[in-house]
């Protein structure tokens, strides 16, 4: 998504240890870019902390610019998150869903109405959904004590942009890599690592402003800096209203 980088993290629900060169004494901390950070993504700064959820809908095409499917995420205080994922035409939908204690998926066919599939999660992928819900509606803040870390990674460059990057760390092992612009700070690009250490990048194309805060409009995906995909976000909605229920495990 935008200026949080949620979005397509269903994609690279692995851990990671980003390498970099540890920053040289007396340079920016994680603190000092995380402020200017925020500042930069918002008109006013109190519109953070008023956000308790968000609604985010996304149209994905493939390398080659053809229709691949859609997206919509809803994540909601303190740390529910609820995905659905629809193929090219449709026919299929994958809901994945958490509520920090419990998590499910649930696969159908949409077409032909055949039966569909509900399956528990695991405690680790529940734990990680957690931890994403909680990053996401941080807004780049740094992890509360005992949950996470933010640690400082030093400057190097995003397709010739010089950015500032900063480490996300989770207790559940979710980690993301973030890059800031060195000049003002927007996010530039955020790195994941999935499945088989492949590195998934989201690089920021374009921004749209909702309610005084800055979200990403489109975004371009790589795997080790191939790209496989292009996300437009078609839809946000903050302070959107889903209840607990929706959370919950479904009635069979």
């Amino acid at each position: 998504m935008a200026s949080i980088r949620p979005l397509l993290a269903f994609l690279a629900l692995g851990t990671s240890l980003f390498a970099a060169d540890a920053p040289a004494a007396g340079t920016l901390t994680a603190a000092d870019v995380i402020a200017k950070a925020q500042a930069a993504m918002v008109k006013n700064p109190s519109a953070l902390k008023s956000i308790k959820s968000l609604h985010l809908e996304a149209k994905i095409t493939d390398a080659e610019g053809k229709g691949a499917g859609s997206l919509i995420v809803q994540v909601a205080t303190p740390f529910k998150r609820r995905e659905f994922a629809y193929n090219a035409n449709h026919s299929t939908e994958t809901i994945t869903c958490a509520n920090g204690l419990e998590g499910w998926t649930k696969s159908s066919e949409l077409v032909t109405g055949g039966r569909s599939q509900l399956g528990v999660m695991r405690y680790e992928s529940v734990s990680t959904l957690k931890d994403m819900a909680i990053d996401e509606l941080s807004f780049f803040g740094t992890p509360e004590a005992g949950a996470g870390k933010a640690e400082y990674k030093g400057e190097s460059e995003v397709n010739g942009t010089k950015v500032q990057s900063v480490e996300y760390s989770y207790r559940s092992g979710f980690k993301v890599l973030r890059h800031f612009d060195a000049k003002d700070f927007h996010l530039v690009a955020s790195d994941m690592v999935g499945a088989g250490g492949k590195v998934q990048r989201q690089v920021v194309d374009d921004v749209t402003w909702i309610e005084s805060v800055a979200f990403t409009k489109k975004e371009t995906v790589l795997v080790d800096g191939k790209k496989v995909r292009q996300v437009e976000y078609t839809q946000v909605v903050v302070n959107h209203e889903v209840p607990d229920a929706a959370f919950a495990f479904p009635q069979r």
